[in-house]
């Protein structure tokens, strides 16, 4: 997996309001296992996935053991939607996105993240 920062923004002139250190997946297989298997997610890291185009995609949880915010971003590098606290075994979650970011549980709530938040990706 490659390691990156990504930082979230209210409006693009201003100080980040947080940033995550996040994994990305390379491979299929790295990407279909994400953070399932670990026992815990340190706070301020996270996983990137980077879905190739804009659309509907879907989460599961199957295999994490612990509890994560789900933070859905548009082609235009805006949030469209915050999923907060999932629980873990959570079937599945889904909405618009090109990326998806998982943080932490109450991570997003911590740094002020919601619908039109700016994301400074790699």
């Amino acid at each position: 997996m490659l390691q990156t920062y990504v930082s979230f923004h209210r409006a693009l002139d201003v100080a980040p309001s947080g940033t995550l250190r996040v994994e990305v997946p390379v491979t299929a297989l790295e990407a279909l296992q994400g953070l399932s298997g670990r026992p815990s997610l340190p706070d301020d890291t996270g996983m990137l996935f980077d879905m190739g185009t804009e659309g509907h995609h879907q989460f599961h949880m199957i295999g994490v053991a612990f509890p994560l915010d789900f933070i859905f971003v548009t082609s235009d590098r805006r949030v469209d939607v915050v999923f907060p606290g999932q629980p873990p075994g959570l079937p599945r979650i889904g909405s618009l996105a090109r990326w998806i970011i998982e943080a932490p549980a109450g991570w997003a709530a911590r740094h002020n993240i919601r619908p039109g938040t700016f994301v400074a990706l790699p």
